[in-house]
């Protein structure tokens, strides 16, 4: 409960949604311990998924951060629109690590959690976080956490289109007065 009432008070304070959705990312590794949270979207032009927001993680290595749709289990997320965990990533041939932020994967006990985050049947990307890896660990509330954070995110990122949409319908219109 302490994460939802931090999360809707950092949603209310900026309109700038970068700022915003980076300092949820960063909620989540402090209150959950849930770390190198990612935000990553489509772009429909190329059908790329790229990290858009990120905690923990260096530019470098948000750079590194592209899929293609099917690829990797955040690909995989995007493609079925369903989570994915992945319990041990030392030991799942499908965590690609493109962003090279953890270290040698194969010598750390780390868990990935991933969930679509869409807007009606659309989904425009996915939300992601490492968790310290326990024997036997259950992740139905994490990921039920993850899934109203995601649905939080994706209206977001609607209202966000909506602003941008009419400043430039505004803008259009400006210049033909």
């Amino acid at each position: 409960m302490d994460l939802l009432f931090e999360v809707a008070r950092s949603l209310t304070s900026s309109l700038d949604l970068k700022t915003t959705l980076e300092s949820v990312l960063g909620l989540l590794s402090k209150l959950m311990k849930l770390d190198r949270g990612t935000i990553t979207l489509v772009n429909p032009q190329t059908e790329r998924i790229s990290i858009e927001m990120a905690h923990g993680l260096s530019k470098e290595a948000r750079e590194r951060g592209i899929y293609r749709i099917g690829e990797g289990i955040t690909g995989k997320v995007v493609a079925a629109g369903r989570p994915e965990v992945v319990p041990d990533i030392s030991k799942d041939p499908r965590f690609l690590d493109r962003t090279k932020s953890r270290g040698d994967i194969s010598s750390i006990k780390l868990s990935f959690l991933c969930v679509p985050i869409k807007l009606g049947k659309e989904t425009l990307g996915a939300l992601s976080v490492d968790k310290p890896f326990r024997e036997d660990e259950e992740f139905n509330e994490d990921l039920r956490l993850l899934n109203i954070l995601a649905s939080v995110v994706a209206q977001a990122l609607r209202l966000h289109d909506m602003m941008k949409k009419d400043r430039e319908k505004l803008l259009h219109e400006n210049i033909h007065l």
